[in-house]
């Protein structure tokens, strides 16, 4: 539990660090590089985005492979198993790059419409596209070994570590060159290469020696890796339909400044959803260690409890982004973007109702279902209803007056039908009534979201704030009041005692120390 807590109290400080410097960046790299070049940005790294899901969940299937090779105290499995899933991860990566490489004056001529791009653009695409992807294929594999440690807190750190190294490069550099896009370029290929380095010397801590070598790599473990990833490859999938291709279908059927506005609307999910998805990572290897136990009603208490608490957690960020999106979205873009930041918040919103349903209502659903190897149905009713969700989000944003807002809407209808099919299908999977999971789970959370979001917009009326200090303020004030109603009826009796003497724990030794 202790490594758990940790855990997420690493992964969320790296979020919210995260957070705050992609929120800075947006203003500073708009009025940098202007909306064009910044579009084209955005651009490549939702190519790359899409183009990294072909990694056909050999990093997912990697880590459950090593974390039982690790349980197993099996180190010669171990090297074998990372030195193939590193092999089968050059393969792709050298097919990727050539794909990034033969298509990137159709790609740049897509975002900049020209028939005849320019040659410092597509090298600027082909350098960062292939570098990008071969380095962020390696690092996966690398980052395979602290998942299956248990050690999320050490990947937290470096990431946030880096991204403010690299901010910080960006601010002091990017004003003073003269093509700013390559620059970006390259400080992005040293941020994602030093993530490597770094983790990969934390994982030879860890483990010892990792043994990778060419005479590591068998069929018979390339096999069991494509065996199990080949089903997650598939739900990778329905990721790049239902939300990787956005950008993509707003970049070909839109405005640059369509692409803009969704990707300034999508930092804010970005901020926030981690909250949410670390604690479903956090009891993924836990849930496979129960099951390969057998311990099937630790398993449903997996699922159950950790439903309660994304659904809490993913309440509260739910709340603040539909009570404040519309102050916060102008403090933050009323003078990069003057006449479009309303449009940004309603984005805010439409992305924060998807983060719900997916997320938070998600809970521990691919926890459960990963651990015990039951992804049959999961492929089976989300790849139909992601093919659904690209072709309606194609036809709302090429087709009606609906714009950007086209791919929300249709996230939104596709989310809406699959979630109750997925509660009720993983609630009988670990032998608990879909309505009992929904009693336990749902219920009081969804009760908590509809009382502080009545809370959030009787204060939103009385007092509407109109500057950073004053949001802060009332933000600070919700919480509050969302952590006293989930202190008093969102944890049990039990919880609530626990929680009770570690804070009075944490009070004595500080009062200690002050004496």
């Amino acid at each position: 539990m202790k490594k758990i807590i940790k855990n997420l109290l690493a992964g969320w400080a790296s979020s919210i660090s995260i957070g705050l410097i992609g929120f800075l960046m947006i203003p500073f790299l708009l009025g940098e590089m202007g909306q064009t070049s910044y579009s084209l940005v955005l651009f490549l790294v939702a190519v790359v985005g899409a183009f990294q899901l072909v990694d056909m969940g050999v990093g997912i299937s990697l880590s459950r492979e090593l974390s039982a090779a690790r349980a197993n105290d099996q180190r010669q499995e171990f090297s074998e198993l990372l030195s193939s899933g590193i092999a089968i991860y050059a393969i792709l990566g050298l097919l990727c790059s050539a794909g990034i490489y033969f298509g990137a004056e159709a790609l740049v001529g897509a975002i900049v419409d020209e028939t005849n791009p320019s040659t410092k653009a597509v090298f600027i695409c082909r350098l960062y596209g292939i570098g990008m992807i071969l380095i962020g294929f390696l690092n996966q594999a690398l980052m395979s070994v602290l998942v299956s440690y248990e050690r999320f807190d050490l990947s937290s750190i470096v990431t946030a570590s880096t991204s403010i190294g690299t901010a910080l490069l960006l601010w002091l550099f990017i004003p003073i060159s003269e093509d700013k896009a390559f620059v970006w370029a390259q400080l992005q290929l040293l941020s994602h290469f030093s993530i490597g380095f770094v983790i990969f010397f934390m994982g030879r801590k860890e483990h010892g020696p990792l043994g990778i070598s060419f005479k590591a790599v068998t069929i018979e473990k390339c096999k069991a890796l494509l065996g199990l990833s080949s089903k997650v490859s598939l739900l990778k999938l329905t990721t790049l339909f239902s939300e990787k291709a956005d950008p993509l279908i707003l970049a070909k059927f839109s405005t640059p400044l369509s692409l803009v506005l969704y990707n300034s609307a999508s930092k804010v999910s970005a901020a926030t959803k981690p909250f949410v998805t670390k604690i479903a990572e956090q009891l993924c290897p836990r849930a496979t260690d129960v099951f390969v136990k057998g311990e099937i009603n630790e398993v449903g208490k997996i699922l159950t409890v950790g439903t309660r608490y994304t659904m809490i957690v993913g309440g509260l960020f739910f709340v603040m982004v539909i009570v404040y999106a519309n102050p916060f979205a102008q403090l933050w873009l009323g003078d990069a973007l003057p006449e479009s930041w309303g449009l940004v918040a309603q984005l805010m919103i439409g992305i924060g109702v998807i983060d719900y349903l997916t997320f938070a209502a998600g809970g521990t659903q691919w926890s459960v279902l990963f651990g015990m190897k039951k992804l049959n149905f999961l492929v089976i009713s989300m790849l139909p209803t992601a093919l659904l969700n690209f072709g309606l989000s194609v036809y709302f944003v090429g087709y009606t007056d609906l714009g950007v807002f086209g791919v929300i809407l249709a996230t939104i209808v596709i989310s809406i039908c699959r979630r109750p099919i997925l509660i009720w299908y993983t609630a009988r999977l670990v032998g608990i009534r879909p309505v009992t999971y929904f009693l336990q789970s749902y219920l009081v959370p969804v009760s908590l979201l509809a009382a502080v979001s009545l809370v959030g917009h009787g204060m939103i009326r009385l007092w509407n704030p109109v500057t950073w200090t004053s949001l802060i303020v009332s933000a600070a004030i919700l919480t509050l009041i969302w952590l006293g109603l989930v202190f008093q009826f969102g944890v049990t009796r039990e919880e609530r005692k626990k929680v009770s003497n570690w804070i009075s724990r944490v009070l004595e030794r500080f009062r200690k120390h002050a004496a």
